[in-house]
């Protein structure tokens, strides 16, 4: 099994940075991409999205945002629907259009 290099991690924080653009027009602000090797040391915000990576690496890739940030996506999505299952999905779907973007890179 293989660690990730720089490059490899750069695929990630594009792929986010691009999402956000292309959703509110505002590029993202990435500040906090590592690799978490401590047994999860990472900061975990109200709702996470997991993806399970497999293949040459293996390991999750971790979605995690606070309350307010994925309102403020379901409102970039034009949805009203602010209920706490909606935001669960909202947050679940981030990491999922997060890792379909760098695949597609």
């Amino acid at each position: 099994m293989s660690d990730l290099n720089e490059t490899e991690i750069k695929v990630f924080i594009d792929a986010v940075t691009n999402y956000f653009n292309q959703l509110t027009h505002e590029p993202a602000n990435v500040r906090g991409a590592f690799l978490d090797d401590n047994g999860g040391t990472a900061p975990v915000f109200d709702y996470s999205g997991q993806i399970a990576v497999s293949g040459q690496f293996r390991g999750t890739i971790t979605v995690s945002a606070p309350r307010a940030m994925i309102r403020h996506l379901l409102l970039a999505l034009n949805e009203s629907d602010q209920a706490d299952a909606n935001l669960r999905d909202t947050g679940g779907g981030l990491g999922n259009t997060l890792a379909r973007h760098a695949r597609n890179a």
